[in-house]
C-alpha cells in the first residue's frame, strides 16, 4: 500500500505504512526496500540527511542495489557534493548496466539544472 501512495506524492501516507512495515519486523527480508522508499520520500519531502541515512543503509543491507545508489547522487547533487553524486552514480552502472540507459539524460539534465541556477561549473565525468 505503501509503495502506491509513493507513486501517488502522497509521502505522508506512504511513509506511515513503510515506517510500520519497517517497525514491524526488523529481521524482514525487505527491510532494504523499506528503507528505500522512506529514504526517498525524506529525499521528496526535503529532509535530505535522513533520506541519505536511509538510503545508505538500505545500500548495505542490500549490495548492489542500484537504484539507491542512484537516490544517494541525487541527494550529493542537491546537497552539493557533485563530484561524490558522480560517483554514486557511476556505482549504480556498475551495478546495473541498463540503469545507465535509463537514468543518463535525467542525471545529466538535474546536474546541469542545478548548476545553471547556482552559477557554477558542471564537473566532467572520470573519462568524458
Amino acid at each position: 500500500m505503501g509503495e502506491a501512495y509513493f507513486y501517488l506524492k502522497q509521502y505522508n501516507e506512504a511513509e506511515s505504512n513503510f515506517q510500520i512495515s519497517f517497525n514491524k519486523d526488523r529481521q524482514d527480508e525487505l527491510l532494504y526496500y523499506y528503507l528505500y522508499y522512506l529514504g526517498n520520500i525524506n529525499y521528496y519531502k526535503g529532509n535530505f540527511a535522513e533520506a541519505e541515512e536511509q538510503l545508505r543503509e538500505a545500500g548495505k543491507l542490500y549490495p548492489g542495489f542500484s537504484e539507491a545508489s542512484y537516490s544517494l547522487a541525487l541527494i550529493c547533487l542537491k546537497t552539493g557534493r557533485e563530484m561524490e553524486a558522480l560517483e554514486f552514480f557511476e556505482r549504480a552502472v556498475k551495478e546495473d548496466p541498463a540503469i545507465g540507459k535509463m537514468k543518463l539524460k535525467e542525471f545529466e539534465d538535474y546536474l546541469a539544472q542545478e548548476n545553471l541556477q547556482e552559477g557554477k561549473m558542471i564537473p566532467s565525468p572520470p573519462g568524458g
